[in-house]
């Protein structure tokens, strides 16, 4: 075989590679997703234990969660995938839209930047409610942050009126941030 003819047979096999991968791709997004509600990183498997009912009392494991639409789903996890977090969201039967995050910190960062992804689910949260994925009262967010140095659990809750009326300039942020309820649970390692 001359060395031209070895180029021919090179390139077709490439453009052959390429037409299967397009093929292959178009496929998987015309395909539904098998757990809509799940971005890529797997929430802490004991996210979910030892949840607050609002009064400040714990309620053990959370109960089953309500179908966000199919639409709503993939909006939420596209948003937090963008932000670089993984996790679930659900919309629990009380009408509460509940993150569970995993914020896995960078050795040279704190761990105090995590709580900076609050404001990331808070975000998602509004972003929702522009694209009509609405029908929840409240927000709650559950964080999980880890650092080779720190393990960190952050805990915010908001009613979706405050934050509907925080993106509107309704009120101002320290105000917003008022009606925010925090936990902090931390440990050094």
């Amino acid at each position: 075989m001359t060395p031209r003819q070895k180029r021919i047979i090179g390139a077709l096999v490439i453009a052959n590679c390429v037409v299967v991968l397009a093929v292959v791709t178009l496929a998987a997004r015309s395909l539904p997703p098998t757990s809509p509600t799940r971005s890529p990183t797997p929430a802490h498997p004991d996210a979910s234990a030892g949840v607050s009912n609002g009064s400040g009392q714990p309620q053990g494991r959370a109960a089953s969660p309500s179908p966000l639409s199919q639409a709503c789903q993939r909006r939420a996890v596209d948003l937090l995938s963008q932000a670089g977090l993984g996790g679930t969201v659900a919309l629990m039967p009380d009408g509460t839209l509940r993150f569970d995050l995993v914020c896995p910190i960078p050795q040279d960062q704190d761990t105090e930047e995590a709580a900076q992804r609050v404001w990331t689910a808070f975000d998602t949260a509004q972003a929702l409610t522009q694209d009509q994925c609405n029908g929840f009262s409240r927000i709650v967010v559950l964080i999980q942050a880890h650092s080779p140095k720190d393990s960190l659990q952050i805990r915010a809750s908001v009613d979706a009126a405050d934050l509907d009326a925080y993106s509107r300039g309704e009120v101002t942020e320290s105000t917003f941030i008022d009606h925010v309820q925090y936990e902090v649970d931390g440990s050094d390692g």
